[in-house]
Parts: C-alpha cells; structure tokens; sequence
C-alpha cells in the first residue's frame, strides 16, 4: 500500500490542516474515541464473569487506528504474528493482574508500558458480589519507527466495572489518548470519562446491552466537548464492541449542534454530526 497517496494519508492531513464540519475539526475522532471506550470495556467484561478469561489477543490496544497507519506504522494484516499479541495478564497477586508490554514490537513499532487491572478482591481477583469492581489503568506508548507515537494514560482514573445488585455501572474517570509527530508535535488530544455511569445487563458478551448514563469526549487540540448518551447498545459473541444500537448527544462547548453515531455492524457506524453524516470504522473493534 503507497501511504504517500493513500485516503488514509489524505485523510490525517484533512484532520491536520482542514476545516472539519462547520468549524468543528477531528470530527471522527469523537466516533474513535467512543470506540476506544466500548472496546475496553470487553476486556474486563467477558463470559458472564468480569476479567476471569482474557482476550487470546488484544485488539483494542493494539490493533492500529486509521492515523497510527499512515504515520508509517504496521498495517493491520500483519499484526497477528507480532510479539505483542502474546503477552499475558500476570496471575492475581494482592488484587491485581497487570499486563507488562515491555518493548514488544508490532511489526517496525514498538509497544511499552503496562495495562493494570485493580480489583476489590483482593484475594482472588473476581467480581462476582454486589458492591464488588475492577478498574483498568492503561499508560502505555506505541512508538513508531520514525520517533511518531500514541500515548495512552489514566490521570482520572482508569475505566471501573462494578457489580450491582442487577447488572454492573461502568464508570471512565478519565483516559487521555495524545499521538505526537516525531517533530514533537501534538497531532491530536482527546480525553473521555463519563458524567454519569453507564448501566450494562447481560451476563455474556452475547447479553450486555449498554444504556443510559453520559460520555464526554473532549478534544483539547480543537477545543470542543460533545456528550454522549448510549442507547441500546449491544454485543454479540463474536465482537469485541456493540454490533447495534447508537450514541446521541451533542456539541457542549466550543461548538453547536447535534451528535449521533449509529452502530451497523461490528466495528461499523454511521458517524452524524450537524446533520452531515459519514460511514466511520472503529478501528479499535475488532470481530473475534
């Protein structure tokens, strides 16, 4: 693939330089983003049980975003050999399993930092009663070959599952996602937590369903915060994110107007802001 003429290429360079939809930049970031949140939340929430049985691979922090691409990192069709793929959660210890990247390379990248799961039970990292949660800590950097990198980290909190007495709440306190050109400079910086948490039901990946509660997406770069609000969302057993249902909000500062993202399918959507509505890949879903 010549990057040098790619859509993907032209693409970044239009989020770069360009004006987005009726002054708001970046636009399908906020769909990414949202994303990002969906796909990690699977990997604390598998079969029925909340981070007993981990992804045999690791999609949503490994698998490369459309920008990551055209920054001259791996395509995606190669990453399944690379070295990242095979490292594990460590076993329990004091209510902890951490996931150590430790310089592992996707193809000419290279993968560090940790993704920590803290969990209320200390003694046997479950969450099966009422009261009971997880947390997942990302601070991790992929740095591509030439000096490019996306960096991943927590400063509200991390990303909490809880058990309540019918379902579990999802909470972000806040995860930042920056991605620097090899000059230094910053080419994008969003952070998302939620307002007000998120009800999931189900007990499977093939029964969560997502609704309710709020998602702030803010992107720093171009100054401009949209709520969301999930509605419907749901898995199947074969896809790291939902297959159907929709995020509604809109923009709540920096900007105007209303926000949906539609999901069609696995790693899917229909992207609609400002009436102007586009066909969007969540490059961080992934089918299984």
């Amino acid at each position: 693939m010549n990057l040098r003429h790619s859509p993907v290429l032209l693409a970044v360079a239009g989020l770069a330089f360009g004006c987005g939809r009726r002054g708001l930049e970046d636009t399908d970031e906020i769909a990414q983003n949202a994303g990002e949140v969906l796909a990690s939340l699977d990997e604390v929430s598998q079969s029925g049980a909340i981070a007993q049985r981990m992804f045999p691979r690791e999609p949503s922090l490994l698998r490369p975003r459309a920008i990551e691409r055209a920054l001259g990192w791996v395509l995606p069709e190669a990453l399944a050999a690379t070295s990242c793929w095979t490292v594990p959660f460590s076993a329990c210890a004091s209510g902890t399993r951490t996931r150590d990247f430790n310089s592992c390379s996707i193809g000419p990248a290279t993968l560090t930092g940790t993704v920590k799961l803290t969990f209320s039970d200390t003694a046997g990292c479950k969450v099966e009663t009422a009261g009971a949660a997880v947390t997942r800590t990302p601070d991790f950097t992929l740095t591509g070959p030439r000096g490019a990198s996306y960096k991943v980290t927590a400063p509200g909190g991390g990303q909490t599952v809880t058990k309540a007495a019918s379902g579990y709440t999802y909470k972000v306190g806040g995860i930042q996602r920056v991605g620097t050109s090899s000059g230094g400079a910053t080419l994008f910086d969003f952070t998302t937590k939620t307002l007000e948490d998120i009800t999931i039901t189900g007990t499977s990946r093939a029964e969560r369903v997502l609704n309710g509660g709020k998602l702030e997406v803010t992107n720093s770069k171009r100054n401009y915060t949209v709520v969301l609000a999930p509605e419907n969302l749901k898995w199947s057993a074969t896809c790291s994110c939902p297959v159907s249902g929709k995020l509604t909000g809109s923009v709540t500062s920096g900007g105007s107007g209303t926000v949906t993202i539609e999901v069609t399918g696995c790693g899917t959507a229909k992207l609609t802001v400002q009436g102007e509505t586009s066909d969007v890949t969540l490059e961080r879903c992934s089918s299984l």
